[in-house]
């Protein structure tokens, strides 16, 4: 995983070429910043609402100080409500608002709709934009798709504004999509932007800001380009997943210039209802932090590097990365039937074991890896992981095994469906009159000179004969009521597909005869691989071949 940004170079698409962004006085400025599902689409592997946050913090770190600054935010609440709108910062001197708008922007989830039209209007009006000089900025991955018409909104907030400008900057748009929301700018007087990485949305944003032009007021004085500025870590095991907090985090921080000591940073608890994942004051420089993750049992889950700088400037500096993955398994019994410890009352457990594999070879050390055993419930199960190759292993119900490899793909969710393929396999044992025999245990086997591989009992307590879950293929097993000794009988049962019955019906002191056990012996016949498992003797009946 490669948490640096690939910044590629910036294209502009100005609706009016010959237009100047500036305006006669500084404007009070409203962002209108896109909050939408579609937020969390990447651009080089980064998704676009990390790029925004980071922007916006590095950016507005630069504004004029005497300039109002707020902002509104669409799509980050309900899905599918168009009427998700809101001001998440209201309109304040730069000092006291910008802090919040990194703040707010730090703590969006996107995943609503995109009713920018209705948001800029409802900007425009809390700017009192027939009063007064006003300029609104908005940044959206997308066009509208709440039944709005932004060219009609230009042409009302142009014939209406007191001196009134839209910017528009596209965020990883096409031209095609651009051209639908550029004449909201263009009919306002205002710029269109086309942004398709960091650079080109950091330098969009300066420019509509007024970085660029001349009502950005001098300072009093130079700043202090050593001065420390706080910096604020937002940490996710996925792109669209919860921060991480001290519960799970862990780590130490370098700054990459010799001549400081280490730098501290704080962690934050998981129950302080805190917006960010740690935080520290670091002067301006190059830092590097090794992070530790923990799993969802609070054993090692993975760890990261993350390297970045802190620019000269004012304000928090906001560090927002996606550090590992997360694996998702969902088992299966068979198609249909998903795992749950009730569906087998012989033995209900389901170990899973996940072991990395590096350049081809699985690396069977617990103190740097997941590679322990999992009893699970049931349900999908899901934890933290790093990115790349994983050797799944699955034992269900104590009986057979299967063996699986996944790619965990960095900074998502990966779904792997782990399917038993497996049979339910009900065997009534009768004694010699025909009644049922009370509570028999079953032992199965491969080869009837081998030891058995699975046991339990086939009825309840209630005398409900239950199933014991087989792979395809032809087994021996041998039933009857505990120290039953020469009562006991013998059997072969085929398994044909997978979550397809099979009933046997044995009588007590049943055999099986050489001919029918001969298939066992038959250089076609497909056995146990190998024996295994966690606290039993499984059947191995698929290995991943390394």
């Amino acid at each position: 995983m490669n948490p640096i940004f690939r910044v590629a170079a910036l294209t502009l698409a100005l609706a009016l070429p010959g237009l100047a962004v500036a305006q006669p006085s500084t404007p009070d400025l409203m962002i209108v910043l896109d909050g939408s599902g579609s937020m969390w689409g990447q651009i080089d592997g980064v998704p676009k609402i990390q790029i925004a946050r980071e922007t916006l913090s590095s950016v507005l770190g630069e504004a004029n100080l005497k300039q109002n600054f707020g902002m509104m935010v669409y799509g980050h609440r309900v899905r599918g409500q168009c009427s998700d709108i809101e001001v998440t910062v209201p309109l304040a001197p730069a000092p006291q608002s910008v802090p919040q708008m990194v703040i707010s922007a730090n703590g969006l989830n996107p995943i609503g709709m995109t009713p920018l039209t209705e948001s800029v209007r409802q900007a425009a009006d809390l700017l009192r934009f027939t009063e007064q000089a006003a300029t609104v900025v908005l940044i959206t991955d997308g066009i509208e798709n709440c039944e709005a018409d932004p060219c009609a909104l230009g042409n009302e907030l142009a014939s209406l504004g007191l001196d009134f400008r839209t910017h528009v900057v596209g965020f990883g748009i096409s031209e095609e999509e651009g051209a639908q929301v550029a004449c909201l700018a263009e009919n306002t007087g205002g710029q269109f932007i086309l942004a398709d990485n960091l650079e080109a949305l950091s330098d969009a944003l300066s420019l509509t800001i007024g970085l660029d032009d001349d009502f950005v007021a001098e300072p009093d004085s130079e700043p202090d380009l050593t001065a420390p500025r706080p910096v604020q870590f937002l940490f996710r095991d996925v792109a669209d997943g919860p921060l991480l907090f001290s519960n799970v985090l862990q780590g130490v921080m370098e700054s990459q210039d010799p001549t400081r000591s280490a730098p501290s940073l704080t962690f934050a608890g998981q129950f302080t209802g805190s917006d960010i994942s740690a935080s520290a004051e670091l002067a301006p420089g190059p830092y590097r932090l090794f992070l530790d993750v923990a799993n969802r049992h609070g054993d090692f889950g993975y760890r990261e590097r993350v390297d970045f700088t802190v620019e000269p400037g004012a304000g928090p500096v906001v560090i927002d990365r996606v550090l590992g993955a997360r694996l998702r398994l969902v088992p299966l019994v068979h198609e249909g039937l998903p795992y749950a410890r009730q569906v087998n009352a012989i033995s209900p457990d389901l170990y899973v074991t996940f072991t990395p594999v590096r350049d081809g070879v699985p690396i069977y050390d617990e103190s740097v890896t997941n590679n322990v055993g999992r009893q699970l419930s049931e349900g999908a199960y899901e934890d933290r992981f790093a990115p790349g190759t994983w050797l799944v292993r699955g034992e269900l119900f104590r009986t057979f095994t299967r063996e699986r490899l996944v790619e965990i793909v960095s900074g998502e969710t990966t779904d792997l469906i782990f399917d038993f393929a497996a049979a339910p396999v009900f065997i009534d044992i009768r004694d010699l009159e025909g009644f049922p025999v009370a509570r028999p245990s079953l032992y199965v086997y491969d080869n009837p000179g081998d030891d058995y591989w699975t046991s339990g009992g086939t009825r309840t307590s209630d005398g409900v004969l239950v199933p014991a879950y087989l792979p395809v293929g032809t087994w021996y097993f041998d039933i009857g009521r505990v120290g039953g000794g020469s009562d006991r009988a013998q059997g072969l049962v085929e398994v044909l597909a997978p979550a397809t019955p099979v009933t046997v019906t044995v009588e007590s002191r049943q055999r099986v005869d050489a001919d029918a056990a001969g298939v066992m012996l038959s250089p076609s016949y497909q056995g146990c691989l190998s024996f295994s498992g966690p606290g039993s003797r499984a059947c191995d009946i698929e290995k991943v071949a390394f």
